[in-house]
């Protein structure tokens, strides 16, 4: 397997296809590979593009140049009933708390995917990686924008955080990194454990654990979710 990552223009495409044309001089028969894009418009670039190049007949040599979300709907065999609506949103949402749009609309542009990212830090980072822009290291060393100017906003004023788990029990206690910025980010909750903002891990249900070691430091979770369940917590072990 393959990855190729780089902004419009690169020569994504063109390094791909010569990847295909030398496994095919190989023996490769077509039909054994795949060309997986993020949007319809790429893999529909590239499977003309080789269709052309290659003399292959795109709907019987290069079935498997599609999307990767097309390649998993297509592989798993799921049904449409099978799949997230919008009323399946709208009831996450009431068991959260949070208004979710199901808005499944995929934006087959780059530069204007980039743009509609709708956090404004992440936004503006995209933007200048695909623009080319000078990017500076930040104090954790992720790339950002020279001169980048924006407002911090204190924790207690957000409203929900979702937190990526390494580890967790039902009672809300959880496995991070060990840095230990969390329960300082945090520690306000300890006060009052119905405070904003809602605190809710996302993991796989294979991380869930019988129970982890709290300390008296610990902020717990007030919610969990999964791919398989959503958990509200019990009040006590793990909880602030």
């Amino acid at each position: 397997m393959f990855r190729i990552f780089g902004p419009p223009g690169t020569g994504k495409t063109t390094t791909l296809l010569n990847m295909v044309d030398e496994a095919i001089a190989n023996g490769t028969p077509p039909s054994r590979i795949a060309f997986l894009a993020f949007t319809r418009k790429a893999a529909h670039e590239a499977r003309d593009r080789a269709a052309l190049r290659f003399d292959l007949d795109p709907t019987t040599d290069l079935t498997y140049f599609r999307t990767l979300h097309s390649l998993a709907y297509r592989l798993l065999a799921v049904k449409d009933s099978q799949l997230m609506r919008k009323t399946n949103y709208r009831e996450l949402g009431d068991a959260i708390g949070y208004v979710l749009s199901g808005n499944n609309t995929v934006i087959e542009d780059e530069e204007q995917r980039s743009r509609n990212v709708e956090h404004p830090i992440l936004s503006l980072i995209n933007l200048a990686r695909l623009t080319r822009q000078t990017l500076r290291q930040n104090r954790y060393g992720i790339g950002e924008p020279a001169g980048l100017r924006y407002c911090a906003i204190a924790p207690a004023q957000l409203d929900i955080v979702l937190l990526p788990l390494a580890g967790f029990d039902k009672n809300g206690g959880r496995l991070g990194m060990g840095g230990g910025f969390y329960d300082r980010c945090f520690a306000f909750k300890k006060r009052s454990a119905q405070q904003k903002p809602l605190l809710i891990g996302i993991a796989h249900h294979c991380q869930e654990v019988s129970a982890l070691p709290v300390d008296n430091w610990d902020i717990g979770l007030d919610m969990i979710i999964t791919d398989r369940a959503v958990i509200i917590p019990k009040r006590g072990r793990g909880k602030a």
